[in-house]
């Protein structure tokens, strides 16, 4: 797992968490287990120079005009641009390696989703979530063309909306955000969507069901961006936190979707510096612990069997008789219909019904046109191979 980092993320002068953490947790982890960014600078220059507002990117570089400069709400110096550039570079590099790897990777980059695409917010300066999730989806490498923002800040991630809706990406990059603040909030669509939780049982089963909802599959996205925030912190304890990253890191290992994460949140008028660090590490630990070979972690609960559709099962027999490679729906079991034998391949294929799907959303809580603006972008279009399968819709009668 490569955990990516630079001196050069804390080098402006304003004395302040955001500005300075990154320095205390590498020091803790040991530079022997970091990895440079600076392969990427040139790359995140570039994303920075094309996904960014010129006029505030001219500001950030002079300190003129000042409101501006400063609307990231930190003192301007001439590193700012300097700081943001490698911040940008590692959070770029984490997603180049999650995604060539097929595994977890992570920087030390914070203050990143308040940033929209004309200035900055909130002690954050530019959007390297939104622009690590450009350069996953530039190009024709990965043949499903969507990825995944998980934002667990205590504050909603409105910059990153911004930046995404500015720049045209919101069918191809979806978020989540889950928080216990209203600041940054942003109006919603059904690709994205603010969840409130305010107490350790209801925000870790707030986790369980968005993991579930985003149907987080190799088949839907190419990448998951994980802001790994621990601002939450008193109001959500640390080991909710803790159990909060553990189950992200293993739903994506468990579903084959490459994760890049990054560090948000954490002050210190709660806790001390030392704390707030140690807690910033629980997520490095629950990512490394995620990428432990099968054998050497605890062994996952089983994904359990759906007893309502006798269909289904019989579904399920048939096709381990004939195509045991046969691809199945996470979820939605009583949209199955069938199953047709493919003429390009001879292959048994499972079947479903487009109308269920939509009939399975919206009992999960979607509206109709919700239902099926999701079902379009992220179950229909899905192709992962001659063992797809395919999705019926009949015509009235």
């Amino acid at each position: 797992m490569n955990i990516y980092y630079s001196k050069y993320y804390n080098i402006v002068k304003h004395e302040f968490d955001t500005t300075r953490k990154a320095n205390v947790i590498a020091e803790k982890i040991g530079q022997d287990n970091l990895m440079s960014p600076d392969y990427f600078l040139g790359m995140a220059g570039w994303l920075i120079e094309r996904y960014v507002d010129g006029r505030y990117l001219l500001a950030i570089r002079t300190g003129d005009p000042t409101d501006l400069a400063e609307s990231n709400g930190l003192e301007w110096c001439k590193d700012m641009f300097t700081m943001t550039k490698y911040n940008t570079a590692g959070v770029v590099a984490a997603a180049d390696s999650a995604m060539s790897t097929n595994g977890i990777s992570g920087s030390l980059s914070s203050g990143l989703h308040h940033a929209s695409y004309e200035r900055g917010a909130g002690f954050c300066t530019i959007n390297s979530l939104a622009i690590a999730a450009f350069n996953a989806l530039r190009g024709d490498r990965y043949s499903v063309n969507k990825v995944l923002i998980l934002d667990f800040d205590a504050h909603n991630g409105g910059g990153t909306v911004d930046m995404i809706r500015r720049n045209q990406f919101a069918k191809n990059i979806h978020q989540i955000d889950l928080s216990t603040s209203t600041f940054d909030e942003y109006e919603q669509s059904a690709n994205h969507k603010i969840y409130y939780e305010h107490d350790d049982d209801s925000y870790i089963a707030r986790v369980d069901s968005i993991l579930k909802e985003s149907r987080i599959s190799s088949g839907n996205y190419c990448l998951v961006l994980y802001n790994a925030g621990v601002d939450p912190y008193p109001e959500i304890s640390r080991e909710a936190l803790a159990l909060r990253d553990k189950m992200v890191f293993e739903y994506c290992r468990k579903y084959n979707v490459p994760c890049a994460f990054t560090l948000a949140g954490g002050y210190t008028d709660t806790q001390s510096m030392d704390e707030l660090a140690e807690t910033h590490i629980n997520t490095l630990r629950a990512a490394e612990e995620a990428m432990k070979p099968p054998e050497e972690r605890s062994a996952p609960e089983p994904t359990p069997v759906v007893e309502s559709s006798s269909r289904y099962q019989d579904i399920v027999v048939h096709m381990d008789s004939v195509n045991e490679e046969a691809l199945f729906a996470d979820g939605l079991e009583d949209a199955v219909i069938g199953y047709t034998r493919t003429l390009s391949t001879g292959k048994d294929v499972v079947v479903y019904s487009a109308e269920k799907v939509i009939e399975v959303l919206m009992r999960d809580g979607m509206s109709y046109e919700e239902a099926v603006e999701y079902a379009d972008f992220n179950i229909f279009c899905a192709y992962m191979g001659d063992d797809t399968p395919l999705f019926m819709w009949e015509f009235p009668e």
